[in-house]
């Protein structure tokens, strides 16, 4: 139901005791949300496992959340809150769906969600009506929620009817980038123009209207002028001289976001990625040149294509996991000298899960990397 229902005051022994752990405009927002709901709040924004013991040994937790922008940091902080208890209920904001399966299922009484699940509904509520700060579904239709001085208040939202030529109009005439927009303004102009050119070459040269079309056809492509416009009223000849001149400018603009999109696509494809990750860590290294890559090199490099095939290499990694090796991808990374960016500890199973465990990653250096060089380092036993 939307309707609102009245609150009651709870003392101090009701109130649900929340471990909130991560920082960011999401978490106060949480944060807000939960005093609001008279919960008593525990505040941890980056801890490390002694900070979470310690939240826990000081009184008795009913539930734990960790609401956090990585997925890295959520996952971590999740294990964390699991060694130190393995029954307080656990909700957890995970972006990527196949790690956030994966938690579900194997993390005991945790409950995972998205930040995008979290931030739809006050996206969505201003879309709806302008009054809305949010939507939320109840038990019989979805309501919006309306802040005001005195509160919260919830409104049912009224059915609409689908306007499916009106959203049709709007996403046809609302390009979403400039390429789109060039062409399908430079389409519409050129249209415009042959159909100006075809009315008043009909009632102005007293043509048929399939010789006016064949005639406005001709001039449009630039292949030849109406023959009949030479022996037309002079000032139908300034007319058709300037449609001429407007249909280049929308030739010009139709054809140059043709290209856009198709040229841009394949600079965008090729362009390497900076992947260096954010986070207060960087503030001890000092100064860097960012860390770049490019995803699937062998689409690229015939030579790097054939080096991934190649007995001894195909050999080597059949003799680790088995057979029928298959290549899940590729990267080739570029770290300038001097100041090339380091890169933390991380581990990589929670993007790449695999029912057997075989995923295997295998690192080709292209020249010596000792370790003052920034090599990379293993953790004993973490594998």
């Amino acid at each position: 139901m939307c309707a609102d229902e009245p609150k009651e005051e709870l003392d101090t022994a009701q109130q649900p005791v929340v471990v909130l752990i991560g920082s960011g405009d999401l978490s106060d927002e949480t944060a807000r949300a939960l005093e609001a709901a008279d919960a008593r709040l525990i505040r941890l924004y980056e801890p490390d496992e002694d900070d979470v013991r310690e939240a826990f040994d000081s009184e008795s937790i009913d539930y734990a959340a960790v609401v956090a922008s990585t997925d890295a940091m959520v996952l971590r902080i999740a294990l964390m809150v699991r060694t130190v208890s393995e029954d307080v209920p656990l909700l957890l904001t995970i972006f990527e769906p196949t790690m956030a399966e994966h938690v579900s299922r194997l993390v005991p009484n945790t409950t995972v969600t998205s930040l995008a699940d979290i931030v739809a509904p006050s996206l969505a509520g201003p879309c709806v009506d302008e009054r809305f700060t949010a939507v939320t579904t109840g038990e019989d239709r979805p309501c919006g929620l309306v802040e005001t001085d005195d509160g919260v208040s919830s409104e049912p939202i009224p059915a609409f009817r689908p306007r499916r030529l009106e959203g049709l109009a709007r996403a046809l005439f609302t390009p979403y980038d400039k390429s789109a927009g060039m062409l399908l303004f430079g389409a519409i102009g050129l249209v415009a123009i042959f159909a100006l050119e075809t009315v008043t070459a009909v009632f102005t040269l007293n043509e048929s209207f399939i010789d006016a079309t064949y005639g406005s056809a001709k001039t449009l492509v630039t292949v030849d002028p109406n023959p009949k416009v030479a022996t037309g009223p002079g000032w139908y000849k300034l007319f058709i001289s300037g449609t001429m001149l407007v249909a280049l400018l929308f030739v010009a603009a139709f054809t140059a976001g043709l290209v856009n999109r198709v040229v841009e696509r394949r600079l965008r494809k090729r362009a390497p990625v900076e992947v260096l990750w954010a986070g207060d860590w960087k503030k001890q290294l000092g100064e860097q040149a960012p860390l770049v890559h490019t995803h699937d090199v062998q689409a690229y490099s015939s030579t790097w294509a054939r080096v991934l095939v190649h007995d001894r290499f195909t050999a080597a990694m059949a003799d680790l996991i088995g057979p029928n090796v298959q290549l899940h991808h590729t990267k080739l990374m570029q770290k300038p000298p001097e100041k090339g960016a380091g890169f933390p500890m991380h581990q990589d199973y929670p993007y790449f899960p695999h029912e057997r465990h075989s995923m295997t990653a295998c690192v080709i250096h292209l020249r010596d990397t000792p370790l003052e060089a920034g090599c990379i380092r293993v953790v004993p036993g973490s594998h």
